[in-house]
């Protein structure tokens, strides 16, 4: 079994005249959420093996907090065609990726994230239109990396900031 981690970013500041949208930090919530749901992974024994991040700034932000937890020991790509592409384009970078590891986490960008999980959980998604918060993270167990489809994954766990302690 394969399980895929599908972050959603942390909290960025809105627009800004004077910076990209490439070069947005975390807000001081994004940063306090971005770290909380990197302790609730560890907690909960959620933690990759290797980590497929966007290079722009919010996205690189959270995953540096979220992890500040956690052992040493998965490996990290940081890869630019995260930041502005599509939803075929992240299936094809997690089937090419995913291998030879158990747990793979992509931190990235919505519309793709949503997009993402609604794809690979086909019937067993969240209702259409199902918002990804940011800072959020789901969990979805595959049968491999290389059986990647529509329909393919099942929905394990939805982890977000605002979600009350699981006992």
């Amino acid at each position: 079994m394969a399980l895929l981690l599908l972050f959603r970013h942390a909290k960025a500041l809105r627009d800004d005249p004077v910076l990209a949208d490439f070069d947005r930090p975390l807000t001081p919530r994004g940063e306090r959420d971005a770290e909380h749901v990197g302790e609730r992974l560890k907690a909960r024994g959620l933690l990759p093996e290797r980590v497929l991040c966007s290079t722009a700034l919010r996205t690189r932000q959270t995953l540096a907090l979220a992890c500040r937890s956690w052992p040493v020991g998965f490996a990290t790509e940081f890869r630019d065609d995260l930041y502005d592409t599509g939803t075929a384009d992240y299936l094809d970078i997690i089937a090419m990726r995913g291998d030879p590891v158990a747990t793979l986490m992509l931190v990235g960008h919505n519309p793709m994230i949503e997009e993402v999980m609604e794809r690979l959980l086909g019937d067993g998604a969240p209702e259409p239109g199902a918002k990804v918060s940011t800072a959020a993270v789901a969990v979805i167990e595959l049968v491999s990396w290389s059986a990647i489809a529509p329909g393919s994954g099942r929905l394990a766990r939805f982890l977000r900031p605002g979600d009350p302690p699981e006992r």
